[in-house]
């Protein structure tokens, strides 16, 4: 009780925690997670076989639709991960082949008549982006 008065009485910058707990913890209104603008998932793919993606996914669908989302990995796109991550996604590889860094990824092609309107396409598209990056 104590660990919860705690958490109500400050902002943490940061915190680490499992799906389940931070659902808990949340739905005790120990902590509001609407204006988290930064989540970090660890190994999605663990998270998919234990049963824990549902509560991640309510915990993305209870923060701030503006947020970044960074999730670390090994595995290819997945229908967990596309749920998870519903907008661009940048993959950052430690696998140099083209094969490898291209698989699962989708394409979005933008014509822009001029350098200055491909300079902010390209500012605009880069700040949207999510990344997946491997652990």
């Amino acid at each position: 009780c104590l660990h919860l008065h705690s958490l109500k009485s400050c902002e943490p910058e940061f915190l680490v925690s499992t799906p389940e707990r931070l659902l808990e913890l949340v739905s005790l209104k120990a902590i509001n997670i609407s204006d988290v603008s930064f989540l970090v998932v660890d190994e999605l793919e663990p998270l998919s076989k234990d049963g824990s993606l549902d509560a991640l996914n309510s915990i993305r669908q209870s923060i701030s639709g503006s947020s970044r989302v960074v999730v670390f990995g090994n595995h290819n796109s997945s229908p967990a991960i596309q749920k998870l991550l519903p907008g661009p996604v940048s993959r950052l590889s430690l696998d140099q082949s083209v094969r490898h860094q291209s698989a699962h990824i989708g394409q979005k092609i933008n014509v822009c008549p001029s350098a200055p309107e491909k300079i902010l396409k390209m500012l605009d598209s880069r700040r949207h982006a999510t990344f997946c990056a491997p652990s």
